[in-house]
Parts: structure tokens; C-alpha cells; sequence
């Protein structure tokens, strides 16, 4: 079996190519551009697809140019990925596609109005994907949310909190935005798993076990780094993150239980510490 990935340079992207032993090859065209799109995948001839492209610059997508970005990558793209390809499609999507004030959220829950324009661009892609099933393709949206570690030279949340800590600087993290923070090489090994499977669901959440918000995230981080050290995280609304333009969903998340049903290993968030730590030492 051959997995095409395309986005391989992303975080995911190079976790799954980790798995080549097994057949996943990287897919480097630019998802954007139908005709050098169609090409690759015709001389690469997959058994499946794994979408990890996507324009993820939550701020970013807050101005003209960036939504236009993000509208192409994770709206148009992803039906360019459908369109030039025959076999089953696993899209990788997010939380953000949900308002967020109910979380956490199952898979049949409807999406209404996201509360940024990154998370309308990742909707439209689900809309894609819904639009493009059909009975001879399986077409699968797998939502996941907060992934960190796993490529050493991409920061994340848990790397720019460990340089306040190591530069003793204080450091805000909200206490309204919560979500599954996920250790990218455990959703991968999730990925590995799903394409071994039939039968898929049209959309399953892919996640950290277990829902906490940023502020405790940050405290469980800074307590592995030095217990001393907790003080330097200041709880703090999303409105006081210093960067942030773009609004942010508050009560968000995903319930992992189909994919736990259906026999994909999770691990809670204190183990994906506990890995990315052991990772870096």
C-alpha cells in the first residue's frame, strides 16, 4: 500500500513520513495548483491520501491577503486534492471549525459559524469532503486540535513557554481557550492506524484523551521543567495574549470516544508530555 501525504513539510507532514517502511511517500506539489497536483499524483499513483496541507496562521487569516491564502489552501485545495484523485481521502481538520462555547464536541455535532476566518477557510475544506463522498471513494474529515512536539525545528506552544521559563520571564497563557493538546507523533501513530482500517467514519476526532485549557496545559509544562518555576505562568483572558488579533474559541475541544470504539490507541495529555520530554532530553 502506498500513502501519499501531501503538506510533508508541515508538523504532521514529516511525523507520517517517519512511516515510509510502510508505504507513506510524500506528495510535494503545491495543492493550489490543480494541473502540477493532478501530475504528481498520477506518476505517484496512491492507495490513499493524507491531507495535512493547510494555511494554519490563525492571525494571519485575519487580514485580506492571509483569508485569501487560507481560502485557497484549506477551501480550494482541498477539492483540488478530491478532484485530481480516485482513491479513499483522509483530511486532517480542527476545532476551529466549531463557535466553541459547548465543547467538547462529537462528531455529529453540527457546525455553525466559526469565530475566525481560519476557521471558515478548514470548513469550507469539510465541505469539500462532504461534497466529494461518494459510494466507490471513502472520504474521511479527521479533526484534531493543540498538537506540539515531534519536529525540533517548528516552535510550538510547549517550546515558546519553555523559553520564558528558561529566560525566567513571566508568561500569559489563556485560561478560556481549552482543547485536547495533542503530541503530533501520537496522532500520527492515530493516522497509521486509520489507514490499516475499512470502513472509516465520514468524520472522527483524533486527540489527546483528555480537555484542559491553555493555563493548565502551561502549568503541567512548567512543573515538568521545575516545579519552582509554575509561578511564571499567569492565567490570563484571550483578549491579554499578547499577538493575538484573530478571535479565539473558548470552549472547545473534541470527544474522542469513536475513535477509542473503534480500536485507535490515545494517550492523555500528561503522557504526550511525558513523550515530548523524553524526546528532547
Amino acid at each position: 500500500m502506498k500513502v501519499a501525504v501531501t503538506g510533508p513539510n508541515g508538523r504532521l507532514g514529516q511525523e507520517l513520513l517517519k512511516f515510509e517502511s510502510r508505504g507513506f511517500v510524500g506528495s510535494y506539489a503545491d495543492i493550489t495548483k490543480p494541473k502540477d497536483l493532478q501530475e504528481e499524483l498520477d506518476y505517484l499513483q496512491p492507495d490513499i491520501i493524507i491531507n495535512c496541507a493547510a494555511y494554519t496562521d490563525v492571525d494571519g487569516a485575519e487580514t485580506k491577503d492571509g483569508y485569501k491564502e487560507a481560502i485557497e489552501v484549506n477551501t480550494r485545495g482541498v477539492s483540488n486534492v478530491l478532484e485530481a484523485s480516485v482513491c479513499p481521502v483522509i483530511h486532517i481538520s480542527t476545532d476551529y471549525v466549531f463557535n466553541c462555547l459547548r465543547g467538547p464536541y462529537r462528531e455529529g455535532r453540527i457546525v455553525k459559524f466559526p469565530v475566525n476566518n481560519y476557521g471558515y477557510s478548514k470548513w469550507g475544506g469539510e465541505i469539500m469532503c462532504r461534497l466529494h463522498r461518494r459510494a466507490d471513494r471513502e472520504v474521511t474529515v479527521v479533526r484534531t486540535t493543540g498538537l506540539f512536539g515531534g519536529v525540533a525545528d517548528k516552535p510550538d506552544f510547549v517550546s515558546n513557554l519553555l523559553t520564558h521559563l528558561e529566560a525566567k520571564s513571566k508568561f500569559k497563557a489563556t485560561a478560556q481557550l481549552y482543547g485536547n493538546q495533542t503530541y503530533t507523533p501520537f496522532l500520527a501513530f492515530g493516522l497509521l492506524q486509520l489507514v490499516g482500517m475499512s470502513n472509516w467514519s465520514p468524520i472522527i476526532h483524533i486527540a489527546s484523551k483528555d480537555v484542559v485549557s491553555r493555563a493548565v496545559f502551561a502549568r503541567k509544562i512548567s512543573k515538568r521543567f521545575s516545579e519552582p518555576y509554575s509561578r511564571l505562568v499567569v492565567p490570563s483572558q484571550n483578549n491579554e495574549i499578547p499577538g493575538w488579533v484573530a478571535n479565539r474559541p473558548q470552549h472547545g475541544g473534541l470527544e474522542v470516544d469513536l475513535a477509542k470504539q473503534i480500536g485507535i490507541r490515545l494517550w492523555t495529555i500528561d503522557e504526550g508530555l511525558d513523550a515530548y520530554f523524553a524526546e528532547k532530553s
